[in-house]
Parts: C-alpha cells; structure tokens; sequence
C-alpha cells in the first residue's frame, strides 16, 4: 500500500507544483594548455514537470516550532530545492559538478538524496548569482500554418 502511495504523492506535487527545468550533467572538462580555452561536454535532461519548493525555505532549516506568531527557521534567498520523478529523467547519479537550469537561472547541485522506494530525487541547490547559464534550447513547431496570396 504505502509503495503506491509515494508514486501518487509525486504525481499531485507535480500538478500542482510542477514545472519545467534542465539538468546540465558533465561529462567531461578540458583545458587547452596553449589558448586557455576550457571545452565542456554536458548532457541534457529536460525534465517537463518538476517540483520546485518555494525558494529560499531549505528542509533542512525549517523548525516546526511557532515563536511569536512567525514560524521559525532561517530563509537563504539563493537555496531551492527540487523533486524530479525518476520516470522523467533516466539519470543514475547526480553530483556536485552537476547543475540545474530553471528560468534562465543556474543552481549549483549542493547534495541530493532518493526519497522513499527510489520515486524520485530530492535535490538541495543553491542559486549561483550572476552566473549566466549556457543553456541548449530546442525549439519544435507544433503547428504548421499555410499561408495563401488572393488577389481579388
């Protein structure tokens, strides 16, 4: 019971908190000695629905005690923290090196953890203020509008 109970758990975070991210993960950096120049090799998981915590409330900071009328716990402006369905990404492991791209904003993957029965990643970045990301943009046409010239 409780194993299909974490699956739905996911899925209605998701619709209602969901929305769309990339994840950057290297796989492999080199510098030419003679120019400077660093090549980055990077896969990209475009990730449709992700749950995305409300920035700057890390799990890890939040009291459940009520001092004065206001919760209590410490509020980072740059911390976030994600939940990617293990469905929606085929990746096995994440690291430090990698990075996530949400609103044309890149965070820095600071420590990830798997929530129950392996559903989902829990990921605790931090926003790297800034720093422009070098994103992969694919663009699709949906539609296709055929276009006539009358001449009446």
């Amino acid at each position: 019971m409780l194993n299909r109970m974490a699956p739905l758990a996911v899925y209605v975070l998701k619709r209602q908190y969901g929305g769309p991210i990339d994840i950057y993960k290297l796989v492999s950096s080199e510098t030419d000695v003679r120019t400077g120049e660093k090549v980055v090799s990077v896969t990209v998981y475009h990730v449709k629905r992700a749950i995305i915590l409300p920035a700057g409330y890390s799990r890890t900071k939040l009291s459940t005690g009520v001092i004065g009328g206001f919760p209590g716990g410490l509020r980072d402006s740059n911390a976030r923290d994600f939940i990617v369905d293990r469905k929606d990404a085929a990746i096995e492991f994440l690291t430090a090196d990698d990075w996530i791209v949400y609103k044309q904003r890149k965070y820095q993957i600071a420590k990830v953890g798997a929530c129950e029965f392996d559903s989902s990643w829990l990921i605790a970045s931090k926003e790297l203020v800034g720093e422009v990301p070098q994103q992969e943009i694919s663009k699709k046409v949906d539609n296709i509008v055929f276009l006539e010239d009358s001449n009446d």
